[in-house]
């Protein structure tokens, strides 16, 4: 499915990309529970923009809801930058 996904994104790069999976078999996987797909570099990217609006006291709400990031994962990045600042004292 990524091979799929990325021959479309060179081909269509200003497209937005949908796919639906079919499952034939039951399965307990997470993985069926999975509803996007973010490649690293955007991943990369967005961690980077949170990061930014964290350092200028944005709220966590606000931080999610403009990345699409989670609240939880908005909070990681915050104990990471807490984490490099005890780090260089």
């Amino acid at each position: 499915m990524l091979d799929y996904w990325l021959r479309l994104r060179r081909k269509f790069p200003n497209k937005e990309i949908h796919q639906i999976v079919i499952y034939l078999k039951p399965t307990n996987s997470p993985l069926v529970y999975q509803d996007r797909f973010i490649s690293e570099g955007l991943a990369e990217a967005t961690n980077q923009i949170a990061l930014n609006m964290l350092k200028s006291s944005i709220s966590l709400d606000l931080i999610a809801q403009s990345t699409g990031l989670s609240v939880e994962q908005v909070q990681q990045l915050q104990q990471q930058i807490g984490e490099n600042t005890r780090n260089s004292n």
